[in-house]
């Protein structure tokens, strides 16, 4: 179902209507809820890191609009990336056609084009657990009581 196809056939079945929290399950922050659920709908929190290359970047205005994304890029250096934890609306998937379709792709790109998706900066720890080698350096930062610096 890809990413929105999945969330919008859990806000189906869920019967959800309003505002909502998402996050991705492969990521692990250490604060933000708090912030990104004062926030207005549709609004995503991201993380400024030192080399962004492994992710997408997100780029916003002075008013945190989001007003762009870039691809993921071979070149290396510092950039605000999508932190995995989205305050979204059940209206946003209330035309869902059955079919799959990307958040990061498809509708990110639309709300931003529109003006309407904000950006919620974070200063907190962030690791994607997704990836086995950075899975397992967070359970090491995990067993010696989050000592040091776990995001990049």
């Amino acid at each position: 179902m890809d990413t929105g196809g999945a969330v919008a056939y859990a806000v189906k079945q869920l019967n959800l209507s309003g505002d909502f929290l998402l996050t991705n399950a492969d990521t692990w922050l250490g604060a933000g809820v708090q912030d990104i659920s004062r926030s207005a709908a549709p609004s995503m929190a991201v993380l400024s890191l030192r080399d962004a290359s492994r992710y997408g970047q997100v780029q916003f205005n002075d008013q945190f609009n989001v007003t762009a994304f870039s691809e993921k890029s071979s070149s290396q250096g510092p950039g605000w990336i999508n932190a995995g934890l989205c305050h979204l609306n059940a209206d946003l998937f209330k035309n869902w056609d059955g079919q799959q379709f990307s958040l990061e792709r498809i509708l990110f790109p639309e709300l931003a084009g529109r003006g309407a998706l904000k950006a919620v900066p974070l200063q907190t720890d962030f690791i994607d657990i997704g990836i086995p080698d950075d899975y397992f350096r967070f359970c090491r930062w995990i067993a010696s009581s989050r000592e040091g610096k776990l995001c990049s």
